[in-house]
């Protein structure tokens, strides 16, 4: 509902390009089943035991047209998971990078900070850049 009420608002404002990407992600922390719901966004990566596994990415964003279409994703997580929400600026480093240097790091703070760095320094024609690092502890 909330979701339709937001696309109808960018919808709403005439004239402008007013749309947005939408990357959540909701994890029950008991049974550790999870959802990704996905509007627009890149793909999102989950880390277990040194493998990479791609969540695909969402459909278009919200605003774009009259009806919201999620993608949701469903997703069992296990103990020590790492996920990566990011935006498209970071897509094209991401998804080439050597992610085994970055997962094996404890401090997902710090991780993110070494990736954004190597990030800055790696990629030819910068955009915004967004990076969410979960890991999943319990």
């Amino acid at each position: 509902i909330i979701l339709d009420q937001i696309n109808t608002i960018l919808r709403a404002s005439y004239g402008n390009d007013n749309y947005s990407t939408i990357d959540y992600l909701q994890i029950n922390k008991e049974t550790l089943k999870g959802r990704f719901i996905k509007m627009g966004s890149v793909n999102s990566l989950v880390f277990r035991n040194n493998e990479k596994i791609v969540v695909n990415q969402g459909g278009l964003p919200i605003g774009l047209i009259d009806e919201c279409e999620l993608e949701i994703i469903a997703f069992d997580f296990e103990h020590n998971d790492i996920v990566f929400l990011y935006s498209d600026g970071l897509f094209e480093f991401i998804n080439s990078f050597d992610y085994k240097k970055y997962i094996e790091m404890e401090d997902t703070n710090l991780m993110g900070r070494i990736i954004f760095k190597d990030a800055t320094k790696n990629i030819e024609h910068p955009d915004d850049m967004t990076l969410i690092v979960i890991k999943v502890l319990w």
